[in-house]
């Protein structure tokens, strides 16, 4: 009885979600029938089978001796699911050790098995707690097919780290908020292109989401400033934020986030469209260990979004972190900071910008590897001349038709920069003879 309920429960696969580092192991079931174990073949370990059959040294053997843990730690390190499956028939303890690490990342590679899973998770009484042993879900694969009904019943899976719900458009609001609200353990959540992820459904979750630290929000038009207010007093462990597309977002729920989450390594307002010079100076002013920053398509930036450039001798230039808010004009934004964690930068198609706004930003971002200036229209020389500072550090440059650099600029760069990788000035080929 324990084995024919085991196969029908597992119908899933060890894998990871498309966040993390490991590689992705191949499906467990990849034929069309489930693995069941032969009902004739007694284990050894059986209650109907007689004690004194066994053979003395069974009894005393060291292996009965290992902790769980260690047990564990060492299944962990099979290369394949079905070498999981095989190693949990060999004793009771061995399948409750094996079993939790079988099920701890599904992968849904079929919809007849992710309706298999979500009916096993609605019985009331099963062999294991398999919802408690789930710690990753990752619905891609099935993003076009995964309806209300079914993502509820994943609502017992209240020990889930990990979600990635990208592009699953069926599922709507109250099946959302409904659900993610069970989930109070989640450290990282991927609700990219889910249309109907409103404002209503962050708050809620935030409310309960102490821990999170990672938030995808690409696609969802239907959040507001509300939402992220909600973030930044809900769940200061913030680290990664992706606004991607977010044209009702302005400053002030951009200024919350960086304010209320001072460990930020990474924000993303790719086209948040109504981003001002405000915002991107409250993130140099709170993450101070941003690395990852991109604003392209952010049309309403200008220079005075950036600290001014560092100058030797200038003594009368002081801290000026922010200037008051009522104020009609923005001051300079003069600071001695080094952000020395930087190393992606992305201002894309930000054509108010100029070269003094390149200068401030290297000197006071020395370490930067990745710099995207695309469509920069007023850039010249003397920003390159400014970005040869970076020397080794540089890797990755994209200048595409900043046509008023020459190949003057192009000529010092490639003497400064000796590591970089790769470099872009597409469509200005007129101006340059390399």
């Amino acid at each position: 009885m324990f084995y024919r309920q085991y196969a029908q429960a597992s119908t899933t696969s060890l894998s990871d979600d498309a966040d993390d580092d490991e590689p992705t192991q191949s499906n467990f079931f990849a034929a069309d029938q489930p693995l069941l174990v032969d009902a004739t073949v007694q284990p050894h370990w059986s209650s109907k089978a007689t004690p004194s059959l066994k053979p003395k040294s069974a009894l005393a053997s060291p292996i009965a001796t290992v902790p769980p843990e260690i047990l564990i730690y060492i299944l962990k390190h099979l290369a394949l699911p079905r070498d999981l499956f095989n190693a949990l028939r060999v004793s009771r303890t061995w399948c409750e050790c094996a079993i939790e690490l079988l099920w701890l990342k599904p992968t849904f590679s079929r919809a007849s098995t992710l309706e298999k899973v979500a009916r096993l998770l609605k019985r009331p009484r099963s062999t294991f707690s398999y919802a408690k042993f789930i710690r990753r879900l990752n619905f891609l694969p099935l993003a076009e097919i995964l309806k209300d009904d079914v993502f509820f019943a994943f609502s017992h899976c209240d020990r889930l780290e990990r979600l990635t719900l990208n592009g699953c458009k069926h599922l709507t609001a109250p099946a959302l908020q409904s659900t993610l609200c069970n989930f109070p353990n989640l450290v990282a959540v991927d609700l990219t292109n889910v249309v109907d992820t409103t404002s209503d459904v962050i708050i809620a979750f935030a409310s309960i989401a102490k821990r999170l630290q990672g938030i995808n929000l690409q696609g969802c038009k239907k959040v507001t400033d509300s939402a992220l207010t909600a973030l930044a007093e809900n769940c200061p462990l913030l680290r990664r934020v992706k606004l991607s597309g977010l044209a009702a977002v302005t400053d002030a729920g951009v200024s919350a986030i960086v304010k209320g989450c001072p460990l930020l390594l990474e924000i993303d307002l790719h086209q948040c469209v109504l981003i001002t010079d405000i915002a991107v100076r409250d993130i140099w002013t709170y993450s101070l260990f941003m690395r990852e920053l991109r604003l392209s398509m952010c049309k309403l930036i200008t220079d005075l979004a950036f600290p001014s450039p560092i100058r030797l001798g200038d003594k009368t230039a002081t801290a000026n972190f922010f200037p008051q808010r009522e104020s009609d004009e923005l001051q300079p934004f003069i600071t001695d900071r080094i952000y020395e964690h930087l190393r992606m930068l992305d201002l894309t198609a930000c054509a108010n910008i100029t070269d003094d706004a390149i200068e401030g930003i290297i000197s006071h971002a020395p370490k930067i590897r990745n710099l995207v200036l695309s469509k920069c229209l007023l850039l010249t020389d003397r920003s390159v001349e400014s970005i040869c500072a970076l020397g080794r550090n540089l890797h990755y440059l994209h200048l595409g038709h900043a046509s008023k650099v020459t190949d003057r600029a192009v000529k010092t760069l490639a003497r400064a920069c000796n590591r970089i990788r790769y470099v872009d000035f597409a469509s200005q080929f007129e101006n340059l003879l390399v």
